[in-house]
């Protein structure tokens, strides 16, 4: 009858054991995230802003992207995968279901532990009365650190993260 039980028990609690295997709740989790602070997105098209979001690991990586609007509120984006060596490049707007418009904040987050760093290229246009200008910034992404146990959707808004201060600047690649 021992012996009964314990093979219940064991077929009861495989499928569970099965689940947490690669991570148990609790497990530390380091993947990798990039803030935008200021991005662009005018209604009238007169200033506008573009991403290009490069995966320079030797695997596929998803990425998840939401945002900040000016008057703090949270837009959820999407999720989208990126193939070893490639990049994703659209306008900003593209990336979310419905566009936040005017100026807020975009937040690129890898939530695979030991991501490798990815970068991102904030590209910026003005349309306004034919002059035209454009302008870009690169950056490469940073820790992002988290506890698994509790359901955590890459999506949901989070406490804005401080850049980090990298004495003597950033390295030339």
């Amino acid at each position: 009858m021992k012996k009964f039980y314990l093979i219940i028990l064991f077929v009861l609690l495989l499928p569970v054991t099965s689940v947490f295997a690669a991570l148990p709740p609790g497990s530390p989790v380091t993947g990798q995230q990039v803030l935008l602070p200021y991005v662009v997105n005018e209604a009238d098209g007169s200033w506008w802003s573009g991403l290009a979001i490069t995966n320079t690991s030797g695997s596929s990586m998803t990425f998840s992207i939401g945002a900040y609007t000016k008057t703090g509120t949270w837009v959820s984006g999407n999720s989208f995968t990126v193939a070893a060596h490639a990049m994703e490049v659209r306008a900003v707007g593209a990336f979310f279901d419905t566009p936040p418009t005017g100026q807020f904040s975009v937040l690129i987050r890898c939530a695979t532990d030991g991501a490798d760093p990815f970068q991102v290229t904030l590209f910026v246009g003005n349309d306004f009365a034919g002059e035209g200008g454009f302008g870009f910034q690169t950056t490469t992404s940073w820790d992002w650190n988290y506890t698994t146990g509790i359901f955590i959707d890459p999506l949901w808004p989070i406490v804005i993260p401080r850049y980090p201060i990298i004495p003597g600047g950033l390295p030339m690649l």
